[in-house]
């Protein structure tokens, strides 16, 4: 079913994401998918865990390796399509933020990657252009 739905390398690359995951002790980690694609948890040393039992922090990294594979896909298919990032990545503690960014970046060689944030800040190592919204009265 997967080959038929031409979702078969993204869906491989998925299950593989949360070995990317920033906290890197778990290199075999999988995620388990629904018939609909969805990241219902993950397979780590051997146990499933529940997609919601995970902390915050993990669940937003998954999400974000989610969209960058679904982009891969589409740019693989001719279609390439934005990343929109919104205050993502907010309950990351450092130290995974940076692997996430290590992430993010070597993504934006092959993608356009937008971050909506007010942490300009944290966010500003990623380069990119900056821009600012100003009240006009």
């Amino acid at each position: 079913m997967v080959h038929r739905t031409g979702l078969g390398p993204p869906v491989l690359w998925l299950r593989r994401a949360p070995a990317r995951l920033p906290d890197n002790n778990h290199p075999g980690a999988r995620a388990l998918l629904d018939e609909r694609f969805a990241v219902t948890g993950l397979t780590r040393d051997g146990r499933d865990e529940s997609f919601d039992i995970l902390s915050a922090g993990t669940q937003e990294q998954i999400a974000v390796l989610v969209r960058l594979a679904f982009a891969d896909l589409l740019r693989e298919q001719g279609r390439p399509a934005p990343v929109i990032l919104d205050d993502a990545l907010v309950f990351s503690d450092d130290e995974r933020i940076e692997r996430m960014f290590d992430i993010l970046s070597a993504a934006a060689e092959r993608m356009q990657i937008v971050v909506l944030t007010c942490r300009t800040g944290l966010f500003g190592r990623l380069g990119g252009h900056k821009l600012t919204l100003e009240r006009v009265a």
